[in-house]
């Protein structure tokens, strides 16, 4: 994602950890709720029911001379009317045209919001916010590890209980734990040590787009915010 690059430590990690060298479970459990459209590709990502477009409608995808346009190019405004427009590189075939039909027949239901920024939504959370809670809730059952050392257990307790910045913690964390096993085969996580209790919430949530929540947001208290 473009944004990735302005994006805190934190989730550069986890979008890393959660790619398609480890099923890629993060991006399947991120959806969008389509604002002005200016940041979600029309074709490429969740925006409309719970599929990217592309793989709902893979024949019109490779006939499609806008593969990478985000929603906001896929149309236009005629005062608060939004007309969509679907542009072809051949003519379609029976079968296409009855795709392109229903296609059309979603996109009526919706429109962007000229007023309204888009936002991303974590799928596993009832309101949508990531926490390191819920994704830990969703990857615990996925392995059976081994027990690790007492003395290991007790000083990441203390680790993420200290009142340090974020930053710190983080490079106490990956000192012990290698970023790539983190989630997928972290001992310590499968232990049971909570990395969101004290310190404060290390809740992480989406921020403004196109990037993710800025360096200083996973010690913040939980609030609502906009991609």
């Amino acid at each position: 994602m473009e944004g990735l690059k302005h994006a805190s430590i934190w989730w550069r990690d986890i979008w890393r950890l959660g790619g398609v060298g480890e099923g890629n479970w993060f991006d399947t459990n991120v959806s969008n709720a389509l604002g002005d459209g200016k940041y979600i590709g029309f074709w490429k990502e969740k925006w409309l029911g719970m599929e990217p477009l592309c793989d709902v409608y893979p024949s019109l995808f490779v006939k499609t001379v806008q593969r990478h346009a985000n929603v906001s190019n896929m149309g236009s405004w005629d005062n608060n009317a939004w007309s969509w427009r679907l542009d072809w590189t051949a003519p379609l075939t029976e079968t296409e045209l009855a795709d392109d039909a229903e296609l059309r027949l979603l996109l009526e239901q919706v429109q962007p919001c000229r007023d309204n920024e888009d936002r991303r939504r974590w799928i596993p959370h009832t309101v949508g916010v990531f926490s390191v809670q819920s994704a830990y809730s969703m990857l615990q059952d996925r392995f059976s590890l081994p027990e690790i050392e007492p003395n290991t257990v007790i000083a990441l307790k203390r680790l993420w209980k200290n009142n340090v910045p974020s930053k710190v913690i983080i490079f106490g964390w990956r000192e012990n734990e290698d970023i790539d096993h983190m989630f997928f085969h972290c001992q310590i996580s499968q232990k049971g040590i909570n990395v969101g209790e004290s310190g404060g919430a290390r809740e992480k949530q989406w921020a403004n787009a196109p990037g993710s929540p800025r360096e200083g947001d996973a010690t913040s208290q939980p609030k609502t915010l906009r991609r």
